[in-house]
């Protein structure tokens, strides 16, 4: 999953990771912070802003909860793939096989069926 540009992110999202830049130490401005990204779908962008702190234990539990976080979005709003396989398919194979062993089975009758004279 590629990062969103800059310029793509909403404002509040950057301002928010301004806030928790700027109180790094308070867990209210990370959950504030991962919330907006939970609204505006932007994990990567600040998994990238976190990756950058890479080390740090903060950082670390935020990256974690972002991963789960995008998982749990990406698992809820997958759809059914659709079904390809279409039941008349199979039924047109079966009876065109049907057709041919008949005619097999005539053509058999008919060669090994000698009639008496």
């Amino acid at each position: 999953m590629q990062a969103p540009a800059p310029e793509a992110v909403p404002e509040a999202v950057i301002f928010a990771w301004d806030q928790v830049v700027a109180h790094w130490d308070e867990p209210k401005r990370h959950e504030s912070l991962l919330g907006l990204v939970a609204t505006y779908n932007c994990y990567a962008w600040v998994a990238g802003r976190y990756r950058e702190r890479a080390g740090d234990p903060i950082a670390e539990l935020q990256l974690d909860r972002i991963r789960k976080a995008a998982t749990f979005a990406l698992l809820a709003t997958a759809s059914k793939r659709p079904d390809t396989t279409k039941p008349g398919g199979r039924i047109a194979v079966l009876v065109l096989l049907l057709i041919v062993c008949a005619v097999c089975g005539v053509f058999l009758y008919g060669k090994l069926h000698v009639p008496s004279t």
